[in-house]
């Protein structure tokens, strides 16, 4: 949560005097450090089971939203950021190796889309109703208050999630052996370049309609919800559609959602010289990108499970290392080159990153479930 909340309060952070490259940096630690934790989160949610990896996780958020809301200054936004972050890969690996448990191989692709579904049904959240009650009671008392629903998500977790690793999880690795797949290394690339170049239609939404296209922060809030609300139906709509499919499938299908993904960001660099017909543009380009960008994601992971079956939690860590890597790069370098060239540059950028995830996951697509040559 707080990841896409800073970026969504960037207006009203700003009138306590923090800019918008000071507001990336923010989301670039929380993102940053759920990367650099992901591969020791595998190996621990491998140990202790998906219902403590994501409890634990939940109870570190809500007391950093409530260490952020008691202090109120920059630094302390900055180390939750981080120390949320690192906490953050917890749910990855936890969520990620509850689907490989309990969910039947043809569903796995159909319920990791409907679980990507909750990241945009969040923002729609956050965009209707950060701004105006952050504006009302200040950013302060608004992160306190949201200590309580994670809370609840918690409790619900315990409740729900399962409690240990399932008998087929590979447990312990031998010496210089990643469990994983000859040539896995391709997923963090595929991750990196997929969310450095996309990730910002998820963060920047708000603040390009407003400062880009010109269009007033509440209506430019109800809009980013708007595209939001289309994520989730894309994303769910492909989930009921979804019959899942071999490796090489799910790659082929992550491979155009980057394509589609990479139209839309070129749609968002255009709408800032159109001129009146700009907005139009811009919420058509948002819309591409925000939900081609979720389905790539949703494939992306049940494209991980597909290749390592028997080491999935290993294998989201390893992965959502390149994936909050990027998160980490994307989130401060993209707020910058907005303040130094503008937003088409940062747009025209963004779709190149995204055709070059393109083709790293269609290299992933070509990955089998064939561990690394054992050695005694």
């Amino acid at each position: 949560m707080p990841g896409f909340l800073f970026g969504l309060l960037a207006p009203v952070l700003a009138g306590s005097g923090v800019g918008r490259t000071a507001v990336g940096v923010l989301v670039g630690l929380f993102f940053g450090a759920t990367g650099l934790g992901s591969v020791a989160a595998g190996r621990l949610t491998e140990r202790i089971g998906a219902r403590a990896a994501v409890v634990a996780d939940l109870s570190v958020l809500a007391c950093g939203l409530l260490v952020a809301a008691a202090v109120g200054e920059y630094a302390a936004l900055a180390v939750v950021a981080v120390v949320c972050g690192a906490g953050y890969a917890l749910t990855n690996t936890g969520t990620t190796l509850a689907v490989a448990a309990a969910v039947p191989a043809a569903a796995r692709t159909r319920v990791m889309a409907v679980r990507t579904a909750g990241i945009p049904a969040l923002v729609v959240v956050a965009s209707l109703g950060a701004g105006p009650v952050a504006a009302v009671t200040g950013w302060r008392l608004l992160l306190g208050l949201l200590a309580v629903p994670v809370v609840l998500v918690a409790a619900a977790a315990w409740r729900v999630l399962p409690g240990a690793s399932p008998p087929g999880v590979r447990r312990a690795v031998g010496p210089g052996r990643s469990g994983l797949p000859v040539g896995f290394g391709w997923f963090p690339v595929a991750a990196f370049l997929l969310i450095t170049g996309s990730q910002p239609v998820m963060v920047w939404s708000v603040s390009f309609l407003g400062d880009g296209l010109a269009v007033p922060v509440p209506t430019a809030g109800l809009l980013a919800a708007l595209v939001s609300v289309a994520g989730v139906v894309g994303v769910l709509v492909m989930a009921a559609r979804s019959r899942g499919g071999s490796a090489r499938i799910l790659g082929s299908r992550a491979a155009i959602a980057c394509a589609v993904a990479a139209l839309g960001s070129l749609l968002l660099a255009g709408s800032v010289a159109i001129g009146a017909a700009g907005p139009v543009v811009g919420v058509l380009g948002l819309t591409l990108a925000t939900v081609a960008h979720l389905l790539a994601v949703g494939l992306l992971h049940a494209l991980v499970v597909a290749a390592a079956p028997a080491a999935a939690a290993r294998a989201a860590g390893v992965t959502m290392t390149g994936y909050f890597v990027g998160a980490l790069v994307s989130a401060p370098v993209f707020g910058a080159v907005v303040d130094t060239r503008g937003w088409a540059t940062a747009w025209i950028a963004c779709a190149a990153l995204v055709a070059a995830a393109a083709c790293a996951v269609l290299r992933c697509g070509s990955l089998t479930d064939t561990p690394e040559p054992t050695h005694p």
